[in-house]
């Protein structure tokens, strides 16, 4: 294991429940607000990851989207 799972989501779309395991699972972990707003950092670094721009986006400790 690399790094922390990073979680990237916003209210309302789901992301909740994955936030809820990994907070019980007690695995290191980082949540990124991401506004549904363009043009914020958040969402241009979520667009590397989900062109899209779709969340929840879950990356895996090894660096897995």
């Amino acid at each position: 294991m690399s790094g922390p799972y990073v979680l990237y989501g916003r209210p309302g779309t789901g992301s909740a429940p994955v936030e809820a395991a990994l907070f019980m699972s007690g695995l290191e972990h980082r949540i990124v607000d991401v506004p549904k707003e363009t043009g914020s950092a958040q969402h241009r670094e979520l667009l590397t990851l989900n062109p899209m721009g779709q969340v929840p986006v879950l990356i895996l400790p090894d660096g897995t989207v």
